[in-house]
């Protein structure tokens, strides 16, 4: 052991480039392993701030398309009565928000945006965790009533009224007057890349009569009471659904219901398969350093003939020898796999401490880097090592 530090603290600078290419491999690895990790942990934060043990039924087919739900076509079939039907039969449902929704012009004196505009019921704003920053929430009364109130998002705020407070003011929604009784609290960007600011909330009646003259649906938000029956809630509402759309064994389903976990897993397996790719180039950086440290190895062997055969001739056993320069290939790229943690940890901080990106690295990461660069030094350190073995003595002793 002893005789394998010497030959390495000796070659300085040797040493540090066969390093080299290891540092930077695990450090890329460790970095990228991080990135994918704090994605995935952002994504989570997302779903669970897009409600608790939520359930969509939007209505017709949903297909997931780069990680976000597009729904094929317009589909009228799903009716008020329906979401009566689910939040009194289903006794796992807590809370039912029937929504129409709809991309629309909305004005204030001279200025105009074109926003999303939501009919729905005072449960919308719990189930979809809505918070309020100023004003008031309507009411069971102002959606029975059909009145034109209207709570903005904090993006529609801004857009139209700037630095005024836009409390008491009146906009006009596809022409018609609303009174603007509340401001939401800002939540950015959620899970499927919508801006959830970027909205307006009137009373479910009053945008099915006034505003967009529909007697459907868009969707349909509930809110399990407990994620354990999430699963059996799911099975029930479709039960339903088919029974209450006469739809016979043969049709398919008239409606879509998607869960957090179904984006969840999409958003994962997105992630998943971005950290894959890069960390496998990283991992190109281990290779070449690997060949790094046989290519040093075998020049080692090579400048060090003489001294093989000296220490044959005085009773060191091929054992001994394989040893020696199996444990200097170990060294090398058990030191590079070290340090190149550690550039990684402090590359990690320093991104997520100057960045809005949040790194996050695994405590089982830093071992698989351990394991993987002493694999590495000893898979391409037994080429020399056995280079080194296979010297004749008689011929080592004569090497000049």
């Amino acid at each position: 052991m002893s005789i394998a530090l010497k030959s390495l603290v000796s070659h300085k600078l040797r040493s540090f480039l066969a390093l080299l290419g290891i540092i930077i491999g695990i450090s890329s690895v460790m970095i990228m392993v991080a990135i994918g990790e704090g994605a995935k942990k952002k994504v989570i934060e997302q779903i669970e701030g897009m409600g608790e043990n939520l359930i969509s039924v939007c209505a017709g087919e949903v297909v997931m398309h780069h990680g976000r739900p597009r729904t094929l076509g317009q589909v009228s079939t799903l009716k008020l009565k329906d979401a009566r039907a689910i939040e009194e039969k289903i006794s796992s449902v807590a809370k039912s928000a029937p929504t129409v929704e709809k991309t629309t012009s909305v004005k204030y004196e001279n200025l105009t945006t074109k926003t999303i505009v939501m009919g729905t019921v005072p449960d919308f704003f719990s189930i979809k965790n809505f918070e309020l920053q100023s004003g008031r929430l309507f009411t069971e009364e102002d959606v029975r009533v059909s009145k034109r109130v209207a709570v903005l998002g904090k993006s529609v705020e801004i857009n139209l009224f700037e630095n005024k407070s836009p409390l008491g003011r009146i906009i006009r929604i596809n022409k018609i007057p609303f009174s603007v009784i509340g401001v939401l609290e800002p939540k950015g960007i959620d899970a499927l890349g919508q801006d959830e600011d970027d909205r307006i909330v009137i009373p479910l009646t009053t945008a099915m009569r006034r505003v967009f003259n529909v007697d459907y649906l868009s969707t349909i938000y509930l809110q399990a009471r407990d994620e354990k029956e999430i699963e059996s809630c799911l099975l029930q509402v479709k039960n339903l659904l088919r029974e209450k759309h006469k739809l016979v064994e043969d049709i398919d389903d008239d409606f879509t219901i998607l869960t957090q976990m179904e984006l969840l897993e999409t958003k994962k397996e997105t992630s998943t398969t971005f950290t894959f790719l890069i960390a496998s180039v990283a991992a190109i950086s281990l290779l070449v350093g690997g060949i790094g440290i046989m290519a040093v190895m075998l020049v080692s062997v090579k400048e060090r003939t003489r001294e093989i055969g000296v220490r044959r001739a005085v009773g060191a056993t091929v054992k001994d020898i394989l040893y020696q320069f199996l444990t200097e290939s170990i060294t090398l790229s058990l030191g590079g796999g070290i340090v190149g943690i550690i550039i990684g940890i402090l590359v990690s901080f320093i991104i997520t401490k100057t960045t809005e990106w949040t790194l996050v690295i695994p405590w089982f990461i830093s071992i698989i880097a351990l394991v993987i660069s002493t694999f590495i030094g000893l898979l391409f350190g037994v080429y020399p090592a056995k280079k080194a073995v296979d010297t004749d003595p008689i011929q080592a002793l004569r090497f000049e």
